[in-house]
């Protein structure tokens, strides 16, 4: 049976709720129906739960069941099923309610998000993030004043209370100012920090400048200036934003922000990042727990989307003698990615590197209007913006630090410590990992290998150097004798033979550089070390 004398009673977020009089009861909060529900069901509750899951697995969660002890007007379970489509989730879903509502009121969900007179446009699904925004712009009343901004913010990310007010603080009295951003965290750990403005290196990378998964001890803040910040809590001056025409509708998804950034700077302004404005970001896209269906990516990839932008970005806003060389680094990178990729058992992402490429640079005329629609904003140099970009030598380091870090985290599994006792003082987003050697002698292929090694030494302390004897051949005295004897026709074995030479040995030979030229002591070495390169090959 339905309660009798239903009310639609307004709450103070101008959602709208269902008000019992003879219990004196609503379905939602009066402070706010929509809030209530996002904060305590959908992101405290299902959100929650599905980071905590993904964290521990590792894995990604393709679907969950879902009981609802009181269906009420189905506002939970709508912002459910908006979450499960966004993120790519299978939900089964039941939920029950002693007092069903009547048809009268059961499109009552829809109503409590209509009835937050927030002004919403419909647009296709397939249309990409900058003709979201310039479609919701032009609905707009004209420009009165520079001091008009618009606030970007993605539907995966929240900001802090006072975020705005800190990204307003940062433009007074600074009229060339043009885009502003904060300090972007990550939604599940608070602590981790993702970004503090971003930039983009002349091979395409995405680049922020921070170490994988850095903790933030405050060692970023201030106001100071970068050449783009993220559209997830990016605060831009209206003026600007219509004078250049918007984000590229060519980039539907991933770079739109440093082109945008970048054509800024082009056009005489500046961008700035304010670190005292937080903003949580989930990276639902990025991270690939999002399907991608905007029209312009091909194959619905992430991946081979970002490649794409990444070369597009670059190729349409380099000055034009620098087009040739820019090509050439993106190719190559492009290459060596790959064949990363190939080696780490991942032949979608290497098969994304090239079809990027391959897919933009058969389009010259995008680029060519590319270029003709950026140059008629453009006030300086495009190369104002290169002291934002890493130099190789800074990349390389930093790759180097990724590969080091993934091997420690190989060799040295971090352990989470929980203490029974938590103090008032003690920060509880702050991770606590510790590296044990103690752990790292528990892991049984770590022992099995040090077992095999010291074996090896003691059996084998006579053969060091010279490993020979027996069914062995003998050991080369250098590189150059490898690659004599892989060039010669003519072997001295046994009566001679016209046989080809093994392609092993050129191998040896090649690799054998590591060791400055000393076969013997590779020979050795990979001897030695065959157990380790084994679990290596493994993990």
């Amino acid at each position: 049976m339905n309660p009798p004398n239903i009310e639609i009673l307004p709450t103070k977020d101008g959602s709208v709720t269902l008000y019992l009089p003879s219990m004196d009861e609503t379905y939602h909060s009066r402070h706010g129906a929509v809030c209530e529900s996002m904060y305590v069901y959908l992101l405290r509750g299902v959100v929650d739960w599905y980071l905590d899951r993904r964290e521990v697995s590792g894995l990604g969660v393709s679907g969950l069941r879902v009981f609802e002890m009181g269906f009420g007007t189905g506002l939970n379970a709508w912002l459910l099923s908006e979450f499960a489509e966004r993120m790519g989730l299978l939900v089964g879903y039941c939920g029950i309610e002693k007092f069903p509502l009547g048809k009268e009121i059961s499109d009552t969900s829809e109503k409590l998000l209509s009835g937050a007179r927030i002004k919403h446009i419909n647009i296709n699904r397939g249309e990409g993030f900058g003709s979201a925004v310039s479609e919701a712009v032009a609905t707009l009343p004209p420009v009165e004043s520079e001091d008009e901004w618009i606030w970007l913010l993605h539907d995966d990310s929240a900001p802090d209370s006072k975020a705005l007010e800190h990204l307003l603080a940062a433009v007074v009295d600074r009229p060339n100012i043009a885009m502003v951003g904060p300090k972007i965290l990550g939604w599940h750990d608070r602590s981790h920090l993702l970004e503090v403005g971003i930039s983009i290196a002349r091979n395409g990378a995405r680049w922020t400048g921070l170490e994988d998964h850095e903790y933030d001890q405050g060692q970023h803040d201030g106001i100071f200036e970068v050449l783009s910040v993220s559209t997830a809590g990016a605060l831009i001056r209206r003026s600007v934003f219509e004078e250049l025409g918007g984000f590229d509708e060519k980039l539907d998804l991933f770079r739109d922000d440093v082109d945008f950034g970048w054509r800024v700077h082009a056009a005489g302004q500046s961008v700035l990042v304010n670190t005292d404005a937080q903003i949580y970001h989930a990276e639902a896209a990025a991270s690939e727990r999002r399907s991608v269906d905007v029209d312009e990516a091909f194959l619905h990839r992430p991946h081979l989307l970002d490649r794409r932008n990444a070369a597009y970005v670059l190729l349409t806003n380099s000055t034009w003698w620098m087009l040739p060389l820019i090509a050439l680094q993106l190719t190559g990178a492009a290459l060596a990615r790959s064949i990363g990729y190939l080696f780490a058992k991942l032949p979608g992402y290497a098969s994304d590197e090239l079809l990027a490429l391959v897919r933009l640079f058969t389009r010259p005329d995008l680029v060519r209007a590319g270029r003709k629609w950026r140059k008629e904003d453009r006030l300086v140099s495009p190369r104002v913006v290169t002291r934002f970009m890493p130099s190789r030598m800074l990349q390389i380091r930093s790759a180097i630090d990724v590969v080091t870090d993934r091997i420690q985290e190989q060799i040295f599994p971090s352990q989470s410590v929980v203490n029974s006792e938590i103090s008032d003082d003690e920060d509880l987003l702050a991770p606590t990992k510790v590296r044990s050697w103690r752990a790292l002698f528990k892991r049984p292929d770590l022992a099995s290998f040090l077992a095999v090694f010291l074996l090896s030494l003691v059996v084998a302390n006579d053969r060091l150097g010279v490993i020979a004897g027996g069914a062995l051949p003998e050991s080369p005295r250098g590189v150059s004798e490898l690659w004599k004897l892989y060039a010669e026709s003519w072997h001295q074995v046994g009566l001679g033979s016209s046989s080809a030479t093994p392609t092993w040995i050129a191998v040896i030979a090649l690799i054998g550089t590591i060791t400055f030229g000393n076969a013997q002591l590779f020979i050795s070495g990979l001897f030695l070390f065959a157990p380790l390169v084994h679990w290596v090959s493994l993990t």
